[in-house]
């Protein structure tokens, strides 16, 4: 039987000269930084005297096979959100991880800057900044201050190091007395491999992911996709197996990096390697479990708990339970702490089902969350209702009667259609194609429309005073005409839909590619500003409401790297929506009949060869080019796509529920 030895570097104490925890595995390097944080978020005008390092940056020499597990709490911070979408890239290289702010329930702004401390890591480290994930601990419901973390990073970036593991460990510390970190090294059949790790957590620890941040890295070589079947049965068997004060917080994140520094043949899943392999890591994971139970906090206090707008009786008290038994609201409530962020926390891993967007949330009468952020409040008033003998905490979930149990057709049920709409196709048949959404809705299926809103920009830019300028059919798009696109597309043409659907009898919500976000998008080019290309969609916010009964409308404007809204063709936009939601259909509106032929008539089945040829050729043109590219695009995944008349009333139930059909279909 061949046998492995594992031989443990450290007890997973303070760590020391010799334990450099996440950079013991070959190939990894830290950096750290102090930039006040903490105090910056607080108010404070100057880095406090005696500042700790309070960000760190891991680097690895070789992109890595990564695998992840997040919080199970249902408000999620941004740097969760971000993180799911990079790891679906899988070529991970640097970490950044700060302490202080959590940069959660921070609505938009918080996505914005967790995008940007990704690009202002990968920027100094000559990296893409989908190769960086992102994590944040601290206070909940503070925007973060970017310019602290902008001279962090790249003081970070500069200090690498295999020596700073231990530093890094200080580094991600918020209520913990002491770093917490493991190493140890496994003899495998190809030869020695070595793997390491930090945490941090001393409040919000509970089974199921909870804040706790973990990271473990191994220099091993592994086949991809290893890591993400491994890290699930590790942090089942080392972190979900703790229990500290019953929380589970909004950032919980547990990473596993392996580098293939150590130059051993590739490992398979199955193979009495791996088994070596996940024992070691489960090992390293453990010890540092134990070190969180050990570092534990906790406090009690008698509160008020009232919850409306949940989907039952038995949601609204199992909502309200969660609450009054949460350690750490009762904490912040015994010591004074106007920290509402927890009560938010405790509503989100309750169980109960809430709509984040309509969540209201008031302490003492006063206002404290409400439209998916904080609201500006007096926080000594806060404190002072705390210290009350009896606190009442009144949350309304938003939910209500919105979840109804809608007449499924079994043919349809549960299949995605996306739906590009606006422009001069909405003009003549507006009504009766919204109508036909709400009847899609109906019946099982899944509307999800992407709208533009090309002539009401025009139009607005003109009364403006602003010149439209276009190349390649595309809007250049300048500073202040990207005011206008966001104040037509989010403030005009969104909401129009929105109110429509809901008077024809639907659910509907507006959203922009910037919320959740949607679209993260890269500029097109210099010359074009602020016109961007996706880079990629998250459909999470999107499957969420589609999941609640609803139909997503969504604005073609994406969130960059920079922080900064582009433009985005809606027809692209549409596309990139459906091949990441494995739609069964992309259907785009338009105001001609289809795509024509040489003959002048429309082509109703059009092949994908065909439609390259076609273009190729000259025999289509204009307009129809970026939509015949998104249909071509949207093949990848999507079975079948479809250009059709939006000026024709009921064009798509004509498209989807006729033999004929209307218009033309492109198919592979």
């Amino acid at each position: 039987m061949l046998q492995h030895r594992v031989r443990l570097r450290s007890d997973g104490g303070s760590g020391g000269p010799g334990a450099v925890a996440v950079t013991f595995a070959g190939g990894f390097r830290a950096g750290t930084a102090a930039c006040g944080i903490k105090a910056f978020t607080a108010g404070a005008k100057a880095i406090p005297t005696e500042q700790k390092s309070d960000l760190c940056v891991v680097l690895s020499e070789r992109a890595c096979d990564t695998g992840g597990v997040f919080t199970t709490n249902k408000v999620k911070s941004a740097s969760v959100v971000i993180d799911h979408l990079h790891l679906q890239h899988n070529r991970v290289r640097a970490l950044v991880i700060n302490s202080g702010n959590a940069n959660a329930c921070t609505g938009a702004q918080g996505f914005k800057d967790a995008l940007l401390m990704a690009k202002l890591t990968a920027d100094n480290l000559d990296l893409d900044p989908d190769q960086v994930l992102v994590s944040s601990t601290g206070v909940i419901g503070r925007y973060m201050p970017m310019q602290a973390v902008r001279s962090g990073i790249e003081a970070a970036c500069a200090d690498l190091d295999a020596a700073h593991g231990d530093d890094a460990a200080r580094a991600i510390m918020t209520t913990d007395s002491v770093p917490k970190t493991s190493s140890l090294e496994v003899e495998l059949s190809g030869g020695r491999v070595k793997i390491g790790g930090m945490c941090k957590g001393s409040g919000m620890i509970h089974p199921n992911m909870a804040t706790m941040l973990a990271y473990i890295t191994t220099d091993a070589a592994v086949a991809p996709g290893l890591m993400a079947a491994m890290v699930k049965p590790v942090a089942d068997r080392s972190f979900n197996q703790v229990s500290v004060d019953g929380d589970s917080s909004t950032n919980d994140t547990f990473l596993l990096l392996a580098n293939g520094d150590a130059g051993n043949r590739p490992i398979t899943a199955g193979s009495p390697d791996a088994a070596a392999l996940q024992a070691g890591i489960v090992e390293v994971a453990q010890i540092m479990a134990r070190s969180i139970a050990r570092d534990g906090e906790g406090a009690t206090k008698l509160i008020t708990v009232r919850v409306g707008g949940a989907a039952s009786d038995s949601e609204a008290s199992l909502a309200a339970r969660s609450v009054a038994s949460s350690s750490l609201v009762k904490t912040a409530i015994h010591g004074g702490d106007p920290n509402w962020g927890r009560i938010v926390c405790a509503l989100g891993y309750s169980g109960a089902e809430m709509a984040i967007d309509r969540l209201h949330l008031s302490i003492g009468g006063m206002v404290v969350f409400e439209r998916g952020g904080g609201v500006e409040v007096d926080l000594g008033a806060v404190r002072h209702a705390f210290e009350q003998p009896e606190i009442e905490i009144v949350a309304t979930l938003g939910i209500g009667d919105g979840i109804e149990a809608l007449p499924y057709i079994k043919r349809f049920h549960g299949q995605i259609v996306v739906v590009k709409v606006g422009g001069k196709a909405m003009e003549q048949a507006k009504d009766e194609t919204l109508q036909d959404v709400v009847l899609l809705r109906y019946v099982g299926m899944q509307p999800v429309l992407v709208h533009g809103g090309g002539p009401e920009i025009t139009a607005m830019s003109e009364r403006l005073g602003l010149v439209p300028a276009f190349k390649n059919g595309l809007r250049v798009t300048d500073e202040k005409t990207m005011e206008v696109v966001k104040m037509v597309l989010t403030g005009k043409v969104s909401p129009d839909i929105v109110a429509s659907i809901n008077r024809l009898g639907g659910q509907a919500v507006g959203m922009s590619g910037e919320d959740g976000p949607c679209i993260i998008a890269e500029p097109l080019g210099a010359d074009m500003g602020f016109v961007g290309r996706v880079v990629q969609v998250n459909q999470e916010p999107i499957t969420a409401l589609l999941g609640r009964g609803y139909v997503p409308v969504i604005a073609s404007i994406g969130l960059g790297y920079d922080g900064h809204a582009y433009n985005i063709n809606a027809d692209t936009v549409a596309a990139e929506m459906a091949v990441a939601l494995g739609a069964a259909k992309l259907i785009l509106l338009t105001d001609v009949p289809g795509v024509r032929g040489v003959d002048g008539n429309v082509v109703a089945v059009l092949a994908r060869d065909d439609a390259r040829r076609r273009m190729e050729t000259g025999e289509v043109t204009g307009g129809m080019i970026p939509k015949l590219e998104a249909c071509l695009r949207s093949l990848d995944r999507v079975p079948q796509a479809h250009i059709i008349d939006g000026r024709v009333p009921h064009s798509l139930l004509l498209e989807l529920f006729t033999e004929a059909g209307i218009g033309t279909m492109v198919t592979l």
